[in-house]
């Protein structure tokens, strides 16, 4: 076969069982990721999934959920005062008790 038709699941819905169209629903978000960066927002909390979309190196960013401030690429709540390179330099227990403060905000 060489079908390149595209199914819509919107035009399904009602024909198929709702929890089959749950997991395509979801099989279906999973492949537009596939591929794609993908990371959590930091705070316990929370913990919303995100997408890299665009490539781009972003630092201080808002979760989309619970609207804190974080950054993106040390994975933790925004490290005020401080840029990445200087709060990688913390030590262990420093950056530890940082981190852990900030999280459970």
């Amino acid at each position: 076969m060489n079908c390149e038709a595209v199914l819509e699941p919107h035009l399904c819905h009602e024909i198929i069982p709702k929890q089959v169209f749950a997991r395509w629903e979801i099989a279906l978000s999973r492949a537009l990721i596939f591929g794609s960066k993908i990371f959590y927002c930091p705070y316990k909390d929370c913990a919303a999934v995100m997408v890299d979309d665009n490539g781009e190196i972003v630092t201080e960013s808002e979760c989309p959920n619970c609207h804190r401030l974080f950054c993106c690429q040390c994975n933790v709540s925004w490290h005020v005062g401080l840029d990445c390179k200087e709060f990688q330099r913390l030590g262990g227990g420093e950056r530890q008790r940082r981190f852990d403060d900030d999280r459970t905000c």
